[in-house]
């Protein structure tokens, strides 16, 4: 059991124990046999539990494992009694999709660097033995800093993963982080032999769906770099980077991003699922908002504001115009209903003229023409880019409406579309 997102340090905040601090596994593991008898297996005071050779493991930090340890120690479980609503995973695995294999670079400082051409997503695996006690570092990075190993910008995230051997031969591989990275410093060894480390490429388990080759290199590596980011974003959420202190599934990204990314891979059960993250984050915590980020990790996250909130309506809708699935579309129709009512209520609060000209919104977020070229704010009206995305969203809300045969609501979304 490792800490990921439960009670490790993760999200802007840097915060630990977000849902909780202790492991703890509830678990109903039904089984069928061919006889047609069935096996329930319950969590319960019949388990037994035992220490691990993982040290520390953080999605952030890394991991650190000794198997100098003694892990044969079966113990008795901690019985505790609890109601929880367990509900499936829609989504899908992340697994293994491919293997990169490094060359070695030695830089000016006599770093012993292992260069895997381009940046990826996932861990190293090192296959080889460790002497008793012997320890062997790996720090990841994206870039070199004056031909030399660099990680500064990866902001409070270590990056790290240590193995003390056992003088075993064996394959060292972390089981509960990840890394985005292109070089990794490797430290333990007098000399080391590249073909000995293996660069593991994870993602969600997504079929590709189009293939595209022009005569044009240039094109031809700008759909292949679309892919790949694709792929080194997509973990279980669609995030916005896959290395520094963040990993987040910021709305405004996903939503953005989602028609490409169906043209690319079949997408539906991965966004499906991020939909699941957005209705709950919607009900539990933003009485019919939507954060700007998702999951917002207990209201970490603020309102997402227009363009990020936005995706309520823009991604259950989209993903309904790649896949047709009328279902989908009926069953997220309350959380659509639900944001347009907050800008409802905006435009009212400010004289009901349908128009939202005040409150916060990161506007044309990142665009150079701003006050300076340092703002984070583009020079594009907040209020216009607001009333915008209002506007679109009660069109699309009034279009949704149609599709499902809500009359009713279709006239009066249809109606105040018009008026916006």
């Amino acid at each position: 059991m490792g800490d990921g997102w439960y009670k490790g340090r993760f999200g802007i905040k840097n915060k630990g124990k977000i849902f909780g601090d202790e492991y703890k596994l509830c678990a109903h593991i039904l089984i069928n046999f061919i006889d047609k008898t069935v096996l329930n297996v319950l969590t319960d005071n019949s388990w037994k539990v035992k220490s691990s050779k993982e040290i520390i493991n953080s999605i952030y930090d890394g991991e650190e494992i000794d198997y100098t340890l003694d892990d044969t120690l079966l113990e008795d479980v901690i019985e505790f009694k609890s109601n929880y609503n367990l509900i499936p995973d829609f989504g899908t695995l992340i697994v293994e999709k491919e293997i990169l294999y490094p060359e070695l670079y030695i830089s000016p400082k006599g770093e012993q660097i292992l260069d895997f051409k381009q940046n990826m997503v996932g861990f190293i695996r090192y296959k080889g033995k460790l002497n008793k006690n012997q320890e062997l570092k790996i720090t990841h990075g994206e870039i070199l800093l004056n031909k030399c190993f660099y990680c500064g910008n990866l902001g409070t995230v270590k990056a790290i993963v240590k193995y003390k051997g056992d003088g075993k031969e064996r394959i060292y591989e972390p089981k509960f982080t990840f890394f985005g990275f292109r070089y990794a410093l490797i430290e333990g060894f007098d000399k080391i032999n590249p073909k000995d480390f293996e660069g593991i490429v994870i993602y969600t388990d997504l079929e590709t769906t189009i293939e595209c080759k022009t005569d044009s290199e240039k094109i031809n590596k700008l759909l292949k770099n679309t892919f790949w980011s694709q792929r080194g974003n997509f973990l279980d959420v669609p995030t916005d980077c896959p290395q520094r202190d963040e990993r987040l599934g910021w709305t405004e990204d996903a939503q953005v991003f989602l028609n490409t990314a169906c043209f690319n891979m079949d997408s539906y059960n991965f966004y499906k699922k991020y939909l699941y993250d957005l209705r709950s984050d919607q009900v539990l915590y933003f009485n019919g908002d939507i954060p700007m980020y998702s999951p917002s990790l207990k209201h970490e996250a603020y309102e997402g504001g227009a363009g990020w909130a936005d995706s309520a309506i823009i991604i259950p809708w989209n993903l309904y115009m790649n896949y047709g699935d009328k279902q989908l579309l009926e069953y997220f129709y309350p959380m659509m209903k639900d944001y347009v009512s907050t800008l409802i209520k905006k435009d009212i609060s400010q004289n009901n003229n349908h128009l939202i000209l005040s409150g916060f919104t990161f506007g044309d977020w990142l665009s150079q023409d701003g006050i300076c070229k340092e703002s984070l704010m583009g020079g594009t009206d907040t209020g216009f880019i607001m009333s915008v995305y209002y506007y679109n969203s009660v069109k699309i809300l009034s279009l949704t409406a149609k599709e499902l045969n809500k009359n009713e609501d279709f006239e009066k979304y249809n109606k105040l579309k018009d008026e916006i």
